[in-house]
């Protein structure tokens, strides 16, 4: 173990309080070390990808090309296509929109996007995380950890990159993970066509929109 990761552990231990590593289930959970890089899986459509661990941004963000966003059984969805890095392929993808965010940009106008929650593999956890969806290609990183993911399971290790030996799990749990699970309805006798229908960009951005902090990596990292 290098001596800045035992420093940090000794910040850890001195940090959280006794009864947190007691082991009752209502105490917070293990949290690793890892690097600012790590390997990470997105479990649908099963796509090998570099994640930046980022303290610096709310929010995580997924690199993708948004294709439609609409409105379907009341309900708010969206149509985007992510990337393989390795064969280039590109996989489309629907998921349920969760809310609109406005990310203050340091300079200019916010940027607006819509969040969906994926499931990922990082460091031999399976984790579902909300991300917002926007065009990353100009970053070295396709996906980027912000803040509400990793306090669920990291501490980040700025010295230190692909600290994790094991991305996903020995068993990844996949049922019910479907690329567009907006194509089954398990309640259509309910449905309202009327709220059915494709949104444009001008009623997305009409919608209440939550502003966060600017990405902590505009320079292009």
């Amino acid at each position: 173990m290098s001596i800045a990761r035992f420093s940090i552990w000794i910040l850890v231990l001195a940090l959280v309080p006794p009864q947190a590593w007691s082991g009752h289930e209502d105490e917070p959970r293990t949290l690793d070390i890892l690097g600012w890089v790590e390997n990470a899986h997105l479990v649908a459509p099963e796509i090998d990808l570099r994640a930046k661990l980022d303290t610096g941004a709310n929010t995580s963000s997924l690199d993708v090309r948004i294709i439609k966003r609409f409105r379907q059984w009341g309900r708010r969805w969206v149509r985007f296509a992510v990337t393989d890095p390795e064969s280039g392929e590109e996989i489309v993808m629907v998921r349920e929109r969760e809310r609109t965010i406005g990310i203050v940009q340091h300079e200019g106008d916010s940027d607006v996007r819509p969040t969906v929650k994926v499931e990922i593999c990082i460091a031999g956890r399976q984790l579902e995380i909300e991300v917002s969806l926007t065009d990353r290609r100009n970053f070295n990183y396709p996906l980027l950890l912000g803040r509400r993911a990793l306090q669920k399971f990291a501490i980040v290790d700025s010295s230190d990159t692909f600290v994790a030996e094991q991305v996903c799990p020995d068993e990844v749990d996949r049922s019910g993970l479907v690329l567009d699970p907006s194509a089954t309805n398990p309640d259509r006798s309910r449905a309202k066509d009327a709220e059915s229908g494709q949104i444009s960009d001008d009623e997305d951005r009409a919608e209440d929109v939550v502003l966060e902090d600017d990405d902590s990596d505009q320079g292009g990292s």
